[in-house]
């Protein structure tokens, strides 16, 4: 276990050693959980494309254009609200959208 947490730390130290990114200076999106969704739906359609393409030893291309677009998406997302977003940011927008599915 020592071993498994001294790894955990090295990869914490690098990532804290990192540069910040730059402010790129993107329009903040009009409804950010809009975007949290569409954008993890479209990533897991892309990887399910892409995993089926190879089994079937080809390339998908519209997967990888679904996996780019979902990334493009949730930086734009992540970019409008940098200091709240987190991991607990996607789980609380799908609940956000079934909240007003259900008001």
């Amino acid at each position: 276990m020592e071993t498994l947490a001294a790894a955990v730390q090295a990869v914490r130290d690098w990532w804290a050693g990192l540069p910040a990114f730059p402010d790129v200076g993107i329009p903040a999106p009009g409804d950010p959980d809009v975007l949290i969704v569409i954008s993890t739906v479209l990533f897991a359609v892309g990887t399910m494309g892409i995993v089926s393409a190879m089994v079937d030893k080809r390339v998908s291309w519209s997967g990888v254009f679904a996996l780019l677009l979902a990334a493009a998406l949730m930086f734009w997302a992540w970019e409008g609200q940098r200091d709240d977003f987190g991991w607990i940011s996607i789980p609380e927008a799908f609940i956000e959208m079934l909240a007003r599915v259900l008001r």
